[in-house]
């Protein structure tokens, strides 16, 4: 049937599953499409296509709050994934994001990592152990 029916919402979820799928432009776009056609001037979420681009035939306007946080574990998933023991730094980045740089995302284990992307590679990474343990 496709996005017809679909809410806001939709799409920032989309974006977790193509970022846990290691698809960084899928996330990006489907994260883009969140913010640019579901979100109201000052970032609430408001459910409808407020661009009336044909990406929802949903047009309303009722505010909701798991959207938004949809969206940024999405974009957390995107640069900081972390399960069955491991950590991944950058795992669903688009090529096109040559410079980025993130500060103390939470990892699984009581792991606070900061990396830093210059040029498209890695080029720095901090993990931080809150219970005093080594990472694996």
């Amino acid at each position: 049937m496709g996005p017809d029916y679909w809410c806001g919402y939709s799409y920032s979820w989309l974006g977790n599953l193509k970022a846990r799928a290691k698809d960084g432009a899928g996330a990006a776009k489907a994260l883009k499409i969140f913010a640019e056609a579901f979100c109201s001037i000052n970032s609430f979420h408001l459910n409808g296509d407020q661009t009336k681009s044909g990406l929802s035939k949903f047009t309303y306007r009722p505010f909701t709050l798991e959207g938004n946080f949809a969206f940024a574990a999405g974009i957390q998933e995107m640069l900081l994934q972390s399960y069955a023991g491991f950590i991944e730094i950058m795992p669903a980045v688009p090529a096109a994001w040559k410079n980025i740089a993130f500060d103390q995302l939470r990892a699984e284990g009581a792991f606070l990592v900061s990396a830093k992307r210059v040029d498209g590679l890695v080029s720095e990474v901090k993990i931080y152990a809150e219970k005093g343990g080594k990472p694996s």
